[in-house]
């Protein structure tokens, strides 16, 4: 139970610790963090330098299925949380969180001719846990609400990933064109994928019927704590390693491409592929595997229910029958890939308008965001935009963006969510540039 225990304070750090949407960044075209939506942007600077610790730092968290009007419309009349209510209004399969953090260690970017090159150092985590909305309900209400038919908790996911990104970028203006990339040398610190995963309880209508629970999955851990006692008759160490933090047993490659295309003076389009890649795992590598599988418990007899023994015999047969096979294989993940589609048109020198389409992999699932917004140039080194997203169909989020340059420091804050008691998302970043 500890290690299990272990491995849930790992997937859930980075509560503690990107909104998985950068609704503001992109348009703040003259802060560099802006590149890393799109390398093709081309700075109004030779160059910028971002020192450790002070460069700048993003933290995003979304919250799945439940929003304050669920919970306000599951409060009963003694101001009391309804549970049945409350699963009730819960409309999204899912419920969880998805979160992560990115940390810039160090950026350097220059001008040579008319090339700009960039090296960056940044240490990032993605976290997408999704638990199924019928486990709450089996918690709430008990297997007789399933009475008659199948609990399916099939959409639960895990996507947890840990890396440092070393990237080297180049970009250039070709007359109306404008191109861009990002070569990225990656080591992986952690990582836990659940992959292809089935969970069926099917409850009989009468309290005689057999009841049938379908299972299968694999879940892929790697530098993180083995959750059983042996594997191939060998005991595993149990605690987090140092070393899988420092090593390079965990390596892969990440590709940024972006483009720019001026229509005339006013009207540009983008277009970039961010984070295109992949990690090989091979250090502490866990496999935990359950082939597709129904268990069928049809009660406890006679002979067990006055036999502790065989009743407890039985009892742990049924959960034998479930626990997945374990191994210890290298395996690859891909990087949470990023799509930008982007406009924006001068209405005044000094003043924009632009809408902004971007779609985000996780795992399987392709998730979209649209966004408009408006962005003022005031004088050479303030700039200030606002924004208003429509993302996974809420149409409540609006953002906010600041840059600021006194001398040589350019320092900036961006907040995708200005109301965050009207959204699910909560999302900002901050730093400093030189």
């Amino acid at each position: 139970m500890k290690r299990f225990r272990n491995i849930l304070i790992i997937l859930c750090f980075p509560i503690v610790a990107i909104a998985q949407f950068e609704t503001t960044l992109p348009t703040l075209d003259r802060l560099h963090q802006s590149s890393y939506t799109n390398p093709a942007i081309l700075p109004s600077y030779a160059a910028s330098i971002g020192l450790p610790v002070l460069s700048g730092m993003g933290f995003n968290g979304d919250i799945k299925g439940i929003s304050t009007s669920v919970v306000v419309n599951s409060i009963d009349t003694a101001n009391r949380l309804d549970l049945n209510k409350f699963y009730n209004n819960i409309s999204n399969n899912n419920i969880g969180f998805g979160m992560g953090v990115n940390l810039e260690v160090l950026h350097v970017r220059f001008k040579v001719k008319k090339w700009f090159y960039g090296i960056n150092l940044s240490t990032k985590v993605s976290n997408e846990i999704g638990l199924s909305k019928e486990f709450l309900g089996l918690a709430i209400q008990g297997t007789d609400y399933f009475a008659g038919r199948t609990m399916d908790a099939s959409s639960t996911r895990i996507a947890f990933m840990a890396y440092n990104e070393l990237g080297f970028s180049a970009a250039h203006k070709f007359n109306q064109i404008t191109l861009g990339g990002r070569v990225k040398y990656l080591q992986g610190l952690a990582t836990a994928q659940l992959n292809d995963f089935t969970f069926k309880w099917e409850q009989p209508s009468s309290p005689t019927g057999d009841i049938i629970v379908t299972t299968r999955g694999t879940l892929n851990t790697a530098s993180l704590p083995y959750l059983l006692d042996s594997l191939n008759g060998k005991s595993h160490k149990s605690e987090i390693e140092a070393s899988s933090f420092t090593g390079f047993s965990n390596t892969g490659w990440g590709l940024d491409l972006g483009a720019f295309y001026d229509l005339n003076k006013d009207l540009k389009v983008g277009a970039s592929v961010i984070d295109w890649g992949w990690i090989s795992w091979n250090n502490q590598t866990y496999n935990y595997t359950s082939n597709e599988n129904s268990v069928v418990y049809s009660g406890v007899n006679l002979d067990q229910m006055d036999n502790d023994s065989l009743r407890q015999e039985y009892l742990d047969s049924l959960v034998n029958a479930t626990l997945p096979v374990a191994s210890d294989k290298s395996f690859e993940t891909a990087l949470p890939l990023k799509v930008f589609l982007t406009a924006s048109y001068k209405i005044h020198k000094k003043i924009r308008v632009g809408a902004m389409y971007q779609g985000h992999r996780v795992q399987n699932e392709f998730r979209n965001a649209y966004t408009l917004s408006l962005t003022a140039q005031l004088g050479n080194g303030f700039d200030i935009t606002t924004n208003y997203s429509n993302i996974a169909g809420t149409f409540n989020t609006f953002g906010l963006g600041i840059v600021g340059k006194a001398g040589p420091i350019q320092t900036y804050l961006i907040v995708d969510n200005i109301i965050p008691s009207y959204s699910h998302l909560v999302s900002f970043r901050f730093g400093m540039n030189v």
